[in-house]
């Protein structure tokens, strides 16, 4: 997928799919990751059905109000969003180009490492809570991009990640000490 935003505003992502590189380290069960990381599942089509975070209109006593419906992008930003944001901040105090990691990771490396130990966790909860979505969007997927199931198997992976991100109880299990030895081991490959 290249990157995991693909449309900022910010700090705050409005589109997210995972990155390959977090669905491969994730070691994910359901089929459908095997399919986005291919490219069979088309970027267009995850960041359409569970990629965005939208705007909905909701009527209540009497008055309407525009809350977001969370969908990957959100959900990330409530578990994620201060790792990321930690990753950022470093990444624009030190003026670094995010292509040119030699420079950068040295200095951010660490925030980076949990950022993507959270992202992880959080597709690990995704897979085995939504699953069940993501293998029925996978099974419409092998009948065909132009499948009439399919846009509507994405949206039952969107709203099974809207439920998610309601959900006030999920705890994302971070191995901090893994991401501080990965970073720390990194380092000094990068360092020779």
């Amino acid at each position: 997928m290249g990157a995991e935003g693909s449309k900022t505003t910010q700090d705050h992502p409005a589109r997210l799919v995972p990155t390959t590189t977090t669905v491969n380290k994730a070691k994910l069960q359901s089929k459908w990751w095997t399919l986005q990381v291919s490219g069979a599942a088309a970027a267009p089509a995850c960041l359409e059905g569970y990629g965005r975070q939208d705007l909905d209109r909701q009527t209540r006593d009497g008055g309407t109000q525009f809350c977001k419906t969370s969908r990957y992008a959100s959900l990330f930003e409530r578990h994620c969003g201060d790792n990321r944001k930690e990753h950022q901040r470093c990444m624009r105090k030190g003026k670094f180009d995010p292509l040119d990691m030699k420079t950068w990771y040295p200095t951010c490396g660490e925030s980076y490492e949990f950022e993507t130990s959270c992202a992880i966790s959080l597709l690990q909860e995704v897979d085995a809570r939504c699953r069940p979505q993501l293998d029925s969007a996978a099974e419409a997927l092998s009948a065909g991009q132009t499948n009439p199931k399919l846009a509507k198997q994405m949206e039952s992976i969107g709203q099974c990640m809207a439920q998610l991100a309601g959900d006030k109880g999920v705890k994302l299990q971070l191995d901090a000490a893994q991401a501080k030895e990965r970073y720390r081991l990194s380092s000094q490959l990068l360092s020779r």
